[in-house]
């Protein structure tokens, strides 16, 4: 259980503590949210410069594409932001658009966000008024052709910033989880540009290629490695890989350099020698007293070694923070007594 806790702190918790992590949850989503309105906030470049390429033409939606009212158009949109996991998506939509979306009880994630996007990111009511005059509910004549120009403008500005704060908030790891789905055909921000100038954008030939110019790079790439699942349920056969011991080292320790070295899948024994190894050596740095355990006794599946290694690493990693030395004073006065 502190494994797993470890590893994924918000999945974790007892009936007993429900109330503590729903205070924990709310407090955590809180600095988040004002960890992403930092990034925000340093993207003003950013923005100006989609703001100018865009009002310059420069970079424009196909005149034939109307995802406020096209059912296909509108779907193809909904596909590639739902690439993104639901948590990342939620808070870039919440960053760029100066709200909190409430999720009600009768609604899933999902559905909420889909509206969500429907309502504010494909569509706008004050450009609508703007050429109905709040007379009818879809302008006519030569209005409606300057209602989808201008709103054309303004779903391509609010996607294509979506787009790049998302690629900055992971840059800044924000939240500490995949920014794309498992299943997603697209898994990184190059894909996702690629993707959308393929099927909604006009005269355009290397996206990427004219995004660089003009100063607007793009790095956020998921790889295999950001998809392990950690999840701890049998301590003999789940840790002898070394890939769950070196991400607890990596949390422990504060370093992220240790599971880029890893062999995977680790499927031979000298592979997972190298792992287990590789963990190892970084604990023994962080001094953990860890001299008496080999990488043989993790590959092996050494119950009461591999046991001796958690203790060894929770007293010295996490007990400090749990009880002060004086508390620890007191109750082995008290046992004595």
């Amino acid at each position: 259980n502190w494994l797993n806790y470890l590893f994924y702190p918000l999945d974790n918790n007892s009936s007993t503590e429900a109330a503590f992590s729903g205070l924990v949850l709310q407090q955590r989503m809180a600095q988040e949210r004002l960890a992403a309105l930092a990034v925000y906030r340093d993207m003003g470049k950013v923005r100006d410069t989609v703001s100018c390429e865009i009002t310059k033409a420069r970079i424009a939606m196909r005149d034939d594409r109307n995802v406020d009212v096209n059912l296909n158009d509108r779907q193809q949109v909904l596909s590639l932001l739902f690439a993104y996991s639901l948590p990342w998506l939620r808070l870039g939509l919440e960053t760029i658009f100066g709200t909190v979306i409430i999720v009600p009880p009768n609604k899933n994630q999902k559905q909420t966000l889909r509206n969500f996007i429907v309502q504010h990111v494909l569509s706008d009511d004050k450009i609508l008024a703007k050429y109905t005059g709040g007379k009818c509910k879809v302008p006519s004549g030569s209005f409606e052709e300057k209602y989808r120009t201008e709103l054309r403008s303004v779903v391509l500005y609010r996607l294509l910033v979506l787009f790049f704060f998302l690629d900055r908030a992971k840059q800044a790891n924000v939240l500490d989880r995949m920014l794309f789905c498992k299943t997603a055909t697209v898994k990184s921000t190059a894909q996702v540009l690629l993707a959308f100038c393929r099927d909604f954008l006009k005269a355009e030939g290397n996206f990427i290629k004219h995004l660089s110019r003009v100063g607007l790079k793009v790095f956020a790439e998921q790889t295999s490695i950001d998809e392990l699942d950690y999840t701890v349920s049998n301590l003999r056969v789940d840790l002898n890989d070394g890939v769950r011991l070196a991400r607890m080292t990596e949390l422990l320790t504060g370093t992220t350099a240790i599971i880029p070295k890893l062999r995977l899948p680790a499927v031979s024994r000298l592979q997972k020698f190298h792992n287990v190894n590789l963990a190892l050596l970084k604990l023994m740095e962080a001094a953990v007293p860890i001299q008496s355990i080999q990488a043989y006794h993790v590959v092996d599946g050494h119950r009461e070694m591999v046991l001796q290694l958690l203790w060894s690493v929770v007293a010295h990693c996490s007990l400090s923070k749990l009880l002060t030395g004086e508390q620890v004073q007191d109750e082995i006065a008290r046992i004595q007594k």
